[in-house]
């Protein structure tokens, strides 16, 4: 009888394990006007007709502008295979929490980017490189 468990348990596990969304590391580089920007926000939000939406996934360039992004949720790092509008925005790395002042970007981020009318679309599979250059 315990043999039978065993083999119940073992083949469920292995079909709970191959129903969990495979992921692709994403990583890249933005640039705004030929140089790193640092400190920008990039956001994939899944553009999807379909019931079930992957969660979106983001991540924050450093000073060489490269960023890896994450699961948002649970923090895994990649992305669900599909396509994705990309929104790109500078984030404020030391916001006041008694300052109510809008502090301005140190870069001129083009509409596109800040309205999400870039794509970019993740296959299944290897590592992939999304990178961004934004001009004015």
């Amino acid at each position: 009888m315990s043999r039978k468990l065993l083999i119940c348990f073992l083949l469920f596990t292995a079909l709970c394990i191959g129903c969990r969304p495979q992921v692709t590391q994403i990583s890249g580089t933005v640039t705004v006007d030929g140089k790193p920007a640092e400190n920008l926000k990039v956001l994939f939000q899944a553009v999807s007709d379909t019931t079930h939406v992957p969660s979106p996934a983001y991540g924050v360039t450093d000073k060489e502008g490269k960023y890896q992004l994450v699961l948002a949720g649970d923090r895994k790092n990649g992305v669900i295979p599909g396509e994705y509008a990309v929104f790109i925005n500078w984030e404020d790395p030391n916001p006041a929490a008694d300052d109510i002042t809008n502090h301005s970007a140190p870069y001129h981020i083009p509409p596109i980017a800040l309205r999400g009318e870039l794509r970019y679309t993740v296959k299944v599979g290897k590592p992939q490189a999304a990178d961004f250059h934004l001009v004015n």
